[in-house]
C-alpha cells in the first residue's frame, strides 16, 4: 500500500516537473538561437528529448563510474557493476547514433531586428509576474510557429557570395532553395572536404538555406571527395557536372564510387551535362552550357561549364541527362 501511494505521489510530480521542464527549454531555445545562427548552426527539435534524457543518462554514468572506481581500489568484485554500464554505453552510443540529419533545420535569413525582438519578447514575458508558466509556454510555442511561418516570407531573393579555401563560390537563393556556383575552388586543395564541414555548411546555415542544387564546372578527383562529403552532410537535391572520359586511378574510382554511394542513399541527382539546361529558381533561370572546346587534365577530357543567369519564364528546374558511369 504505501508503495503503491509512493508511485501515485511521484507520478503526480511527473507533469508539473515536465511543464517545468519545457518552459525552461523553449526559454533557452529562443534566446539562444540569434547565437546559433550567428555561428551557422542549426536547431532539431530532438533536442528537447535529448535534453530530457541526458541528464538521467550522465547521472547514472557517474555513479556506476564512481562506483566502479572505488571498488576497483578496494579490490572488491564489480563484474556486475562493468556489465551495466558496457551496457548504459551501449545504449547511450545506439541513441545518440539513431539521429539523422533530417531532424536539423534552419530558418531563413532573417532581418537582423527579428534577432534582437525575439529575446526582448522572451525577457518581458519572464519579467511579466501575471504571466502563468502555461501561458509563457503556449506564448513560447506561438513564436517558434511565427518565426518560422513569417522569417522565410520576409527573405528575398539574393546572390551572395561564399568564402571557401581563400575564394569565393556564388550562392543564387530564394528562400530557403539556394543553386552554388563553383568555377572550380570546391578541388583546389585537399583539405577541401574538411573545410566543406567546418566552413561551407555553416554558411549554407547562416544564410537559412535548407535545399541546395550545385553546378560545378570542372571534375576532378578532390571536387569528387568535396560533393561526397556535402552531400552525406547536407540536403543536396540535384548536382551538375559536365560529361567526362578518361581514365581515374585507383583513388579517383574510390571518391567517384564514394560519391555516388552517398548520391544514391540521400536521393541526391548527379546530372552529366551534354548540352544547354536550364534551371529555375524564384524568378531567375540559370542556362549551363558546356563550352565548345574540350579541356584535358588528371587524365579527364571534359567541356566545362559556363553559366548564364536570366530572368524565368518557368518553374521546373530541367536537365539533360541522370547519373552516368564516367
Amino acid at each position: 500500500m504505501y508503495l503503491k501511494k509512493l508511485f501515485y505521489h511521484q507520478l503526480s510530480r511527473l507533469g508539473p516537473y515536465l511543464q517545468s521542464y519545457l518552459h525552461l527549454q523553449l526559454v533557452i531555445t529562443l534566446t539562444a538561437w540569434p547565437l546559433l545562427y550567428q555561428a551557422g548552426l542549426p536547431l532539431s527539435p530532438a533536442l528537447f528529448l535529448g535534453n530530457l534524457l541526458f541528464a538521467p543518462f550522465l547521472l547514472l554514468f557517474l555513479l556506476l563510474s564512481s562506483l566502479l572506481f572505488f571498488t576497483e581500489l578496494l579490490s572488491v568484485p564489480h563484474w556486475p557493476l562493468s556489465s551495466l554500464l558496457e551496457l548504459l554505453t551501449t545504449v547511450w552510443w545506439y541513441t545518440l547514433n539513431s539521429g539523422h540529419r533530417s531532424w536539423l533545420f534552419v530558418l531563413t535569413h532573417p532581418p537582423h531586428w527579428v534577432t534582437i525582438v525575439l529575446p526582448l519578447l522572451v525577457l518581458a514575458s519572464l519579467l511579466h509576474k501575471q504571466l502563468s508558466r502555461a501561458t509563457r509556454i503556449y506564448f513560447f510555442i506561438l513564436l517558434i510557429v511565427l518565426a518560422g511561418y513569417l522569417i522565410p516570407r520576409l527573405q528575398g531573393e539574393t546572390a551572395t557570395q561564399l568564402r571557401f579555401l581563400d575564394k569565393e563560390l556564388t550562392l543564387y537563393q530564394s528562400g530557403s532553395q539556394g543553386i552554388i556556383i563553383d568555377p572550380g575552388i570546391l578541388g583546389r586543395r585537399l583539405s577541401a572536404p574538411k573545410q566543406i564541414t567546418f566552413s561551407l555548411i555553416p554558411q549554407l546555415n547562416k544564410q537559412g538555406v535548407t535545399h541546395l542544387n550545385l553546378i560545378v564546372a570542372k571534375p576532378s578527383i578532390m571536387v569528387f571527395k568535396s560533393l561526397a562529403r556535402l552531400v552525406e552532410s547536407f540536403p543536396v537535391g540535384a548536382i551538375y557536372l559536365p560529361s567526362f572520359t578518361g581514365t581515374l586511378k585507383n583513388n579517383g574510382w574510390h571518391a567517384w564510387e564514394q560519391l555516388l554511394k552517398n548520391t544514391q542513399q540521400y536521393q541526391t541527382k548527379i546530372i552529366l551535362v551534354t548540352k544547354p539546361a536550364t534551371i529555375s529558381l524564384g524568378t531567375k533561370a540559370i542556362t549551363i552550357t558546356p563550352e565548345k572546346e574540350p579541356i584535358t587534365r588528371n587524365n579527364l577530357t571534359y567541356h566545362q561549364l559556363t553559366q548564364h543567369v536570366s530572368q524565368s519564364t518557368y518553374e521546373t528546374p530541367s536537365a539533360t541527362s541522370d547519373t552516368q558511369h564516367p
